[in-house]
């Protein structure tokens, strides 16, 4: 055992995980932990409810999803830390020891987890393009020639810092001052979740985007018009086009769904439970203003948010196809609108009467004159375009009556605009003043 590891040492440990995890690539792990190390994110809830409210614990079950689904899974050490291996006098032979946590995994949780456990920040941040080649040059002399080096390499290299933003999780909860936490876990983990947050927007992004230029393209054209059997006509209403939209928003976020474990509640089809399961689901909205678009007038957008299973908003992305405006938020981190922030809405600065953004039905409410001596109520679209225009209009509000039948908003109308209302400095609530769950 040594207490403080040279270069050859690093290297025999680096070469010994590599022929580990080339050698039980794919294996199930039968009688194994069916998720390896000490740290693993299921079995830390304690650690989690200490660093509520982070950035950190938002992203941690997606940091945990992005491990566990790679296209590449073997079996981890586990505890790979210097302290479990054993050297050779001249510091080139090496074996493990201490395999209690043992268990599928990605191989970088292992690699980030010994390099942390016998270098310092600045060591690690110096040494991890060396770090990783000699790790590589390991692994490719001892994969099969079945398995796609190239490939396999690719994705390895880039769980690296995510391997390392996992345990930082669980690091920030257990021992916030730890010596192991320095300057280089934490811009790695950073680094983690900055590429996990551009990836699941701009898959949004990229999704909104395609269906809006297809219900543009669509637009005018005579389209058939089906009943979702809702009393309400704006809830009822679907159309060839709203399938069309869903399905092409589905194609282009299926990549997540397989890479990060995420469910799915979209508007149009069959529900499953997923939403209920799943760590975080994508809650989609095709065409929100159905009615809107099939009258020929503006109000209609395409919304898509990412919802974590307690129902907050991680992020959100909505287009409006008309105006060719992209507004997209993430939580902690404001709106955007076509990539440049929104300016903060000062509501004290407008004078007058507050701004009701409302659906038509509320015409046919029995308070509906009082409603409208009492407010400037403006009929302008969807929820999701009413929402949008309470988040650049001062001094108003998107409200809905509540009602005994079913219909209305639902979490696909809402998740996303109001993950951006919250970030501009608003508020969103129940008729009675509660917390609104988006699950």
């Amino acid at each position: 055992v040594v207490a403080r590891a040279q270069p050859a040492e690093i290297a025999a440990v680096l070469g010994w995980l590599a022929a580990f995890h080339a050698q039980h690539l794919y294996d199930k792990a039968e009688g194994l932990w069916p998720s390896g190390t000490y740290w693993h994110l299921q079995t830390r809830p304690d650690e989690l409810a200490a660093i509520e409210g982070t950035r950190m614990h938002r992203f941690a079950s997606l940091l945990d999803a992005r491990l566990r689904c790679g296209a590449f899974p073997t079996v981890v050490h586990g505890d790979a830390k210097l302290a479990n291996f054993l050297f050779s006098e001249d510091g080139r032979g090496v074996a493990a020891v201490d395999f209690q946590y043992v268990g599928r995994g990605a191989a970088m949780k292992d690699v980030a987890y010994f390099v942390g456990s016998c270098l310092n920040g600045p060591d690690c941040e110096r040494q991890e393009g060396a770090l990783l080649e000699a790790y590589f040059a390991a692994l490719r002399a001892h994969l099969p020639a079945s398995v796609d080096a190239a490939a396999l390499e690719a994705e390895w290299r880039s769980l690296y810092p995510v391997a390392w933003a996992d345990f930082e999780r669980f690091m920030m909860g257990w021992s916030p001052g730890h010596r192991k936490r320095t300057g280089y876990s934490d811009a790695t983990s950073d680094r983690a979740i900055d590429a996990i947050g551009a990836e699941l927007l701009g898959a949004a992004r990229d999704a909104c985007r395609a269906a809006g230029a297809f219900i543009m393209a669509n637009r005018h054209r005579p389209i058939e018009v089906a009943s979702k059997g809702f009393a309400s006509r704006a809830s009822d209403v679907v159309t060839e086009i709203d399938i069309a939209a869903q399905g092409i928003i589905m194609e282009r976020l299926q990549r997540t769904i397989d890479r990060y474990d995420l469910g799915v509640l979209a508007e149009e089809g069959t529900h499953d439970d997923s939403r209920l399961r799943k760590h975080a689901f994508w809650a989609v909205d095709p065409l929100d203003g159905t009615q809107c678009f099939i009258e020929g007038q503006s109000g209609f957008a395409t919304s898509i948010a990412l919802v974590s299973q307690q129902g907050d908003p991680v992020l959100g992305v909505v287009y409006d196809p008309v105006n060719d405006r992209m507004y997209e938020a993430v939580r902690g981190a404001g709106v955007t609108m076509n990539g440049e922030p929104l300016s903060a809405i000062q509501p004290q600065h407008r004078a007058g009467k507050t701004v009701w953004f409302a659906d038509r039905s509320l015409t046919a409410h029995p308070n509906f004159e009082d409603h409208a001596s009492n407010f400037e109520i403006r009929f302008v679209g969807g929820a999701v375009m009413n929402g949008i225009h309470v988040l650049t209009t001062p001094n108003s509000v998107y409200a809905k009556p509540p009602k005994a039948e079913l219909g209305g908003c639902a979490i696909w109308d809402l998740a996303a605009v109001s993950l951006m209302l919250e970030e501009h400095g608003g508020r969103v609530q129940t008729h009675e003043g509660q917390r609104l769950s988006m699950n």
